[in-house]
């Protein structure tokens, strides 16, 4: 993910078991952000890196079944302040 936006070196997807899939932004000194949404990972969800702190990848709403493409951006503001930023649509 290194394109020297906030200073990323990657981001992960994992889960921890519950019904949320979350996301590492790792920043090049060793720490990372996370964010979560509740919806569930998708086999073959290809993450990607866009660029300038935004991902995109394919999750599964359990509650309307519904396949979503999802994006998530990430700012680091000159004060030290976190932000993130979500969208979804579904996929047909």
């Amino acid at each position: 993910a290194d394109d020297g936006a906030y200073d990323l070196v990657g981001v992960v997807q994992y889960s921890q078991g519950d019904e949320f899939t979350h996301f590492a932004f790792v920043e090049a000194d060793g720490h990372w952000q996370t964010a979560a949404i509740m919806a569930t990972v998708v086999e073959n969800g290809e993450l990607k890196y866009i660029g300038d702190g935004e991902i995109t990848t394919k999750l599964l709403n359990e509650e309307t079944n519904e396949i979503l493409k999802f994006t998530l951006q990430y700012s680091n503001r000159n004060n030290g302040e976190i932000y993130f930023v979500s969208s979804s649509k579904p996929i047909f």
